[in-house]
């Protein structure tokens, strides 16, 4: 029996999600294996970053039995043939190089899994009979309206979750879509998106993407989508980090929505791409919030501000700290100056910083400045540094916590500790 070529379903896009998985499931295979499994997938989606662009060579080559890729790779829809061609058998899942795309944070994330997995819980997804299935079907240089319903990487993404519960029905196993990665923002940032339009495009995917997985798979289930925070404003032009903060709030007030981390204490190869080591620790960081919310069942906050309150020429900041004491780390990142942060006056003008202290608790920063506080000012954090981003010269901050003492990702590898770095942000200061 042949599948149902895709180019007939591109034609007719609405057959695409009325065609039964049952029927795909035939085509695949002449029996299923008679031990059941389950199958969650992790689809890193957006742009370049989240397909390894720069990341090369990759790191995570070997093959990992316990995981999947479709058969043409992490990034399928790159294969040789049709979405059928591309997707027709699941194998082990390993990192490749296709011309500049090298190592996604897919790798890492799993690796990230597994690892919290033992550490935390004694065991490892494969014990539980669940195999994780990754893929990547984003694009790069695109904006979230490019990537959303009806674009082309959003038809990839649509084949990644239909032949991924397909082969799930294959084997009489369990499918779960886990969480889409969230990898984007930058072309947003470049093309002067602002931040209402961006917060409004994410949220308007997220649930697009609920959709498509409610038709696929008939779950009604929210999924959830895990983001890492712009770090590159300087890069696209731009003073003023709209998208980064969008981000922020998406994170503060979708419950779908989970920030995991800025990239500023990352390695940049260029403007807006990590190396492979980078992209491998991003990963990590989604394993680690995947662990939280998807599999804890706990909810999620990095390291962000609470408020702000003045007193005189004083600012006292309180911060949400996943693992306390706060630290000033100036060893991952170059200090660009009183560690990121700045006073701004109403009418725009800094207030210079003469001072600044982390509180003996380690939850709190204290802020001096040269003048009294005036009613509307704001502190600002991570937005200033120069064009080239990363840890080294990009808008950066040295504000973390403590985690990385006592979790360190792939300790016989890359050995990345896990520090919560603080997110960009601008916060309004009150009065004490």
């Amino acid at each position: 029996m042949s599948i149902l070529p895709a180019r007939h379903l591109h034609r007719q896009p609405g057959l695409l999600l009325c065609v039964a998985a049952s029927v795909l499931a035939a085509a695949l295979v002449s029996s299923p294996p008679a031990q059941a499994e389950a199958i969650h997938q992790i689809v890193s989606y957006g742009q370049s970053v989240s397909l390894g662009t720069g990341a090369v060579p990759p790191i995570s080559t070997e093959p990992h039995p316990s995981n999947l890729m479709f058969s043409s790779g992490v990034r399928a829809q790159f294969g040789e043939g049709d979405a059928a061609a591309n997707r027709a058998s699941l194998v082990p899942f390993q990192e490749s190089r296709y011309y500049w795309l090298g190592e996604t944070p897919v790798a890492g994330m799993l690796q990230m899994i597994d690892q919290m997995r033992m550490q935390e819980d004694g065991h490892r997804s494969a014990d539980l009979g669940i195999r994780y299935l990754g893929s990547a079907p984003g694009k790069g240089g695109q904006t979230v309206k490019a990537l959303s319903f009806g674009s082309s990487p959003f038809e990839q993404l649509i084949w990644d979750l239909y032949f991924g519960h397909a082969h799930a029905r294959v084997r009489n196993a369990e499918y779960r879509l886990g969480a889409v990665t969230w990898g984007q923002g930058e072309s947003d940032q470049y093309w002067g998106t602002d931040a209402q339009t961006y917060r409004a495009g994410v949220d308007a995917l997220r649930r697009q993407i609920d959709w498509v997985n409610e038709v696929i798979t008939g779950s009604a289930e929210r999924v959830p989508m895990i983001a890492y925070q712009v770090s590159a404003h300087l890069a696209a032009g731009s003073a003023r980090p709209d998208i980064a903060l969008a981000q922020l709030e998406l994170g503060r007030t979708q419950p779908d929505f989970h920030l995991a981390t800025p990239l500023y204490m990352m390695d940049f190869v260029d403007e807006f791409h990590l190396d492979a080591r980078s992209s491998k620790w991003l990963g990590a960081y989604f394993g680690l919030v995947y662990k939280r919310v998807v599999i804890d069942g706990g909810r999620w906050q990095p390291l962000l501000p609470l408020r702000a309150r003045s007193i005189d020429r004083v600012v006292v900041v309180d911060f949400h700290v996943p693992v306390p004491p706060l630290v000033f780390d100036t060893v991952q990142v170059a200090d660009p100056g009183q560690y990121g942060f700045r006073v701004v006056d109403p009418d725009g003008r800094d207030n210079p910083i003469t001072g600044i202290a982390i509180d003996r608790a380690g939850t709190r920063v204290w802020i001096a400045a040269a003048r009294p506080i005036a009613a509307g000012s704001s502190l600002r954090y991570a937005w200033d540094g120069d064009k080239p981003s990363g840890r080294l010269t990009g808008p950066r901050g040295n504000l973390r916590d403590s985690q990385g003492d006592r979790l360190v990702f792939d300790p016989q590898g890359i050995a990345a500790p896990m520090h919560n770095w603080c997110v960009i942000f601008e916060l309004s200061v009150e009065p004490l």
